[in-house]
């Protein structure tokens, strides 16, 4: 079963020290939730929204996001797996760069271990029945001298499959 899509939007702005261009730039997520063919499983999480990022965040080389609740439901015990749809977050607007799918990372919240994103499943958290939510950290890695000016985006899709 498919549920409806959701976005995510942020944006990068800033100075580069190496470049006069000012750099701006959009990432857009969407997130598609999947249930498995247990029709007693619901999956379901927010908009994610990093707002406007610039130098800030350009010198700590990471826009940051933290505890986005993704709320789940199921009767028999559960996995929650996260994986991107596309193989990068896109091309720059000039079509020189393209930001690699891993300067996306992920987390659970509650944990220290950061996760690139990938393409294949990964394997956010396993439970008992019942509901509740995971809260998920994101961030973006951001390079002064590789990012350039573009609509970087890529869509998430997350399910959750009886283990």
């Amino acid at each position: 079963m498919e549920i409806p899509q959701k976005g995510c939007l942020f944006f990068l702005t800033g100075i580069p020290a190496l470049r006069a261009a000012a750099i701006s730039a959009v990432l857009f997520v969407i997130f598609i939730w999947t249930a498995g063919a247990n029709a007693d499983q619901f999956i379901s999480a927010g908009d994610v929204n990093f707002g406007e990022v610039g130098e800030m965040e350009f010198v700590a080389g990471q826009a940051y996001l933290p505890m986005q609740a993704v709320s789940w439901r199921s009767e028999t015990s559960w996995r929650i797996t996260v994986r991107s749809l596309d193989s990068t977050l896109g091309p720059s607007e000039d079509g020189a760069y393209t930001k690699p799918l891993g300067d996306l990372e992920w987390k659970v919240s509650t944990r220290s271990q950061w996760n690139k994103m990938r393409q294949s499943e990964e394997t956010v958290e396993t439970g008992s029945p019942g509901d509740g939510n995971v809260y998920m950290d994101y961030r973006v890695k951001l390079s002064w001298n590789k990012d350039r000016p573009g609509n970087y985006r890529t869509v998430l899709r997350f399910t959750i499959s009886e283990l």
